[in-house]
């Protein structure tokens, strides 16, 4: 029997909105006036 691989995922960041609850938040970002903010740690940005 194959062994399955270990996925590890990790978080690179974090993407800060207004938005605090599921409902009301829009599903793409076009259907949105809202601004947004993607913040990447430094290991991970250019």
């Amino acid at each position: 029997m194959e062994e399955t691989p270990i996925i590890k995922y990790e978080v690179i960041g974090y993407i800060r909105t207004p938005f605090t609850e599921k409902k009301g938040t829009p599903i793409q970002p076009s259907y949105s006036s809202t601004d947004g903010l993607i913040e990447i740690f430094p290991q991970y940005g250019t």
